[in-house]
């Protein structure tokens, strides 16, 4: 696992990429403790690790030991699997000489570098391979700027990657199916996607680095003091004159950008209240309280006394695919379980979800013309 972070690393490449002026600002605030997603998968990533670099080692091996604190059970091994397994596929495709890396920092500048989880090069063929790891539910494509970032710095640090005409980008993800998402990306666009990195570096160090909202607002710990978000709060006004649609959608898109943002402030602030901060303009108050029996077993004996049956006090229910994937193998849970949407609801136009037809809507159409 990496020791050390860079400013201009690869898992935050969308960010500086993107937002020059948040790369200084993010030196200014605290770091957020990991969550437990990530914890978590840290502890999968040390595994994998240990696994590439030892053949022999397999991964039930490391089922009911703790990595990195992390008690490891079954679900955890089962991902682990199915990412072996892929990385299996890609390299058994790779000639026998081909060079393997796991864990590899690779570095462009003193202050630009970051670490690939895996690694494939083949100088004599003149291609390459670069693999990361994801053992979250969210889905990253390989196309990401980490990925292209990672492969930059392979070609600047590693001579057997400065060779290779053709890069293989791979994001192996046990949660997805398919797991593995590929993009292959010709020597030539990295040639420009370095001169992008460079002037995206060169541009964050100027006083005025401009500050730009996008999707990696998202991970960045400065959102709660960033200029661009707080100035659309300060000036946030209900407006009294009417509104056509094209207004109220991208109104509405602000203010979507801006609950990632009200969701963090809200962590941020109950923490600090919880030990000990003041003048905050917040107070800690108690949830809705909820009942619950103080006593379980007391309370079946009195609904055995009353002669009530166990079918009506006593209520169980199957788990949820997502749980049960923590118990039956995926492929079996995948045969009986299919998604079903709980409704509709409204997203922007660039949304990669496809829109529905609303039925509704065509037959008022259908009516009118008839």
């Amino acid at each position: 696992m990496p020791t050390r972070h860079a400013v201009y690393g690869g898992s935050n490449a969308s960010m500086w990429l993107n937002c020059p002026g948040g790369v200084f600002l993010r030196t200014q605030v605290p770091k957020r403790p990991a969550g437990t997603a990530a914890i978590h998968g840290s502890a999968q990533h040390e595994i994998m690790e240990q696994l590439l670099l030892d053949p022999d080692l397999a991964p039930s091996s490391f089922l009911g030991s703790t990595v990195l604190g992390v008690k490891i059970e079954p679900h955890h091994i089962t991902a682990i699997e199915l990412a072996l397994e892929e990385y299996a596929k890609i390299e058994a495709d790779f000639p026998d000489d081909t060079l393997l890396y796991s864990e590899r920092e690779v570095a462009m500048t003193d202050e630009a570098y970051g670490t690939m989880d895996a690694g494939m090069a083949a100088p004599k063929r003149k291609r390459a391979a670069i693999l990361d790891f994801k053992f979250g539910q969210e889905e990253v494509g390989a196309d990401a700027d980490q990925m292209m970032t990672y492969a930059v710095y392979a070609r600047e640090s590693i001579p057997e990657f400065a060779e290779a005409e053709v890069f293989e980008l791979y994001i192996i993800q046990p949660a997805l199916d398919p797991a593995v998402d590929k993009v292959v990306v010709p020597a030539a666009v990295l040639d420009t996607f370095k001169t992008t990195i460079g002037t995206a570096i060169r541009v964050s160090k100027q006083p005025d680095a401009p500050y730009v909202e996008g999707d990696w607002c998202r991970w960045c710990n400065a959102k709660l003091v960033c200029p661009a978000k707080t100035k659309v709060i300060d000036t946030l006004s209900t407006a009294n004159d009417a509104l056509n649609l094209a207004e109220l959608g991208e109104r509405l898109k602000k203010i979507k950008s801006l609950e990632k943002w009200a969701e963090e402030a809200h962590e941020r602030l109950q923490h600090e209240i919880e030990n000990g901060a003041k003048n905050t303009g917040w107070k800690l108050v108690a949830k809705r309280s909820i009942r619950k029996w103080v006593d379980e077993a007391a309370a079946v004996l009195a609904f055995k006394k009353a002669k009530i049956p166990a079918s009506m006090y006593m209520v169980t229910e199957l788990v949820s695919p997502a749980k049960a994937e923590k118990l039956l193998p995926k492929k079996t849970v995948n045969e009986l379980a299919s998604p079903v949407s709980s409704g509709n609801t409204i997203a922007p136009l660039d949304d990669k979800r496809p829109e529905v037809i609303n039925t509704a809507a065509i037959a008022a159409v259908l009516k009118r013309i008839a």
